[in-house]
């Protein structure tokens, strides 16, 4: 691990990552998401020994690289996984991230946005932990050193997971997990119940019980 992997260190799932000021600092609630990405895959594995998992939004990897970590050992499976950011910097940051878990034949990156619909086709499983702060957030006194475009919305803390949705809709995954700011879930899921057909939506917790996101189902 060179010098600046060990300045710019944080753990996120027993796993150490690296992060700068292009990408956001991982958050312990977020591993919530992890564990929901694990659970929905076991469960297809069950009928299905290869899948493709997509993360959109990666910023550092690190709920890919952590999923992928996770199942890495297990034989007589085969997972392809790709994440997906609109920061090309971020995904520097990420491909630093693979190559220290030593992930490279696992997981490919590339820059793009919810436009890219190689990133939806043939997928089985969806993650996305996609900015949520309010845009009228970023006229105030907010200022950290993370990204501004991995903070803010585009609208109320909404509006980025109803477009991934929209493009769901087109290209349907057998499962997405999407996180969000707990005051937004309910609200994600009563858009899913009233736009998306056939779908089972459920609201998932963080280890604070806290609502975290929800889990897509398509029946």
């Amino acid at each position: 691990m060179n010098k600046r992997i060990k300045k710019n260190k944080v753990t996120f799932f027993n796993n150490i990552f690296y992060v700068n000021e292009n990408v956001l600092t991982p958050r312990k609630k977020t591993e919530a998401t992890v564990w929901q990405a694990i659970k929905q895959i076991e469960n297809l594995l069950y009928h299905n020994n290869e899948l493709r998992v997509v993360d959109i939004g990666t910023g550092s990897g690190n709920i890919l690289i952590s999923i992928a970590k996770y199942f890495y050992n297990i034989k007589q499976i085969n997972i392809k996984y790709l994440g997906i950011d609109i920061s090309e910097k971020a995904i520097e940051v990420a491909e630093i991230n693979r190559n220290l878990h030593l992930l490279e034949d696992k997981i490919d990156y590339i820059v793009g946005d919810l436009h890219v619909n190689i990133c939806f086709d043939k997928s089985d499983i969806v993650v996305a932990n996609l900015p949520y702060l309010p845009s009228r957030m970023s006229t105030t006194h907010y200022v950290d050193t993370e990204p501004d475009i991995a903070k803010f919305d585009l609208g109320n803390g909404c509006e980025l997971a109803y477009n991934l949705l929209e493009h769901l809709k087109r290209y349907p995954p057998k499962i997405a997990i999407i996180e969000n700011d707990g005051s937004n879930v309910y609200s994600l899921k009563q858009y899913c119940d009233s736009k998306l057909d056939n779908v089972l939506v459920e609201i998932y917790f963080d280890e604070d019980n806290l609502e975290r996101g929800i889990v897509i189902t398509w029946l």
